[in-house]
Order: structure tokens, then C-alpha cells, then sequence
């Protein structure tokens, strides 16, 4: 039976033991190695990470991303320059809002797993 593949498998083998291993993987879940190169143990384990896995999630480096982009977004580079050296009641508001997305932001890597609508405003509120 193979799966589609999304874009948290490899941290799931990383979890899993198993990266770094002599294998592949198509992105339609088939998975391709010669006969004695994973041990029956590995085999297995590597079986229960393709039965686990959810296409749909999300990685913390997509979160990361997002955050960046809500950030520059409201304070582009040039601004949050400006702001730092003009100090005052400005940089207190931008701290405080950059402070409440990497709050989110962490909130939502902390998910297992990320779930792949991680960017609708609900999480980030």
C-alpha cells in the first residue's frame, strides 16, 4: 500500500533512528531498499513511521517561515530599523507584536503534529 508523502517525513525518520539508513522513497510512499540492508527491526520501525505518517502536516521550519512573513509583514526590515533607533512608545508596540507571533509561533511547533492549516489566523490569535 503506498501513501503520498509530505514534507515532515524526514523528521519523522530522524526521530525514528532510521536517517542515514540505505534506503529510499518515492513521493508516492513506495520505499526502496536491497535485500539485507535494513535489519527486521528496522524494517519494522520504518513501517510504523509510514503507517504514522500524515501527508498533511506541517514542518517547524514552514512555521518559522511564517511567522517571519507575518512579522515582515506588519514591521518590514527598513521599519524595524527605524524604530529601534527612534525607540520610545513604537519600539514597545513592536516588540510586543513580534513577542505574540514567536509566542504562537512556538506554540504551534510544539504540536505533534504540525497540522498543515498552521497559517489560518486562529492559531496565531
Amino acid at each position: 500500500m503506498s501513501i503520498k508523502i509530505g514534507p515532515t517525513f524526514t523528521e519523522e525518520l530522524e526521530r525514528a533512528g532510521l536517517l542515514g539508513l540505505s534506503f529510499s522513497w518515492g513521493d508516492d510512499g513506495s520505499v526502496f531498499y536491497a535485500p539485507g540492508a535494513l535489519t527486521s527491526e528496522q524494517e519494522g520501525a520504518l513501517a510504523a513511521v509510514l503507517d504514522a505518517h500524515d501527508p498533511s502536516s506541517a514542518t517547524r521550519a514552514m512555521v518559522k517561515a511564517e511567522a517571519a512573513r507575518r512579522i515582515e509583514a506588519a514591521y518590514p526590515l527598513w521599519r524595524q530599523m527605524n524604530i529601534v533607533r527612534e525607540g520610545g512608545a513604537a519600539l514597545a508596540a513592536m516588540t510586543a507584536m513580534i513577542d505574540a507571533i514567536r509566542a504562537a509561533s512556538d506554540a504551534i511547533e510544539a504540536l505533534q503534529p504540525i497540522p498543515g492549516n498552521f497559517a489560518d489566523e486562529s492559531y496565531w490569535a
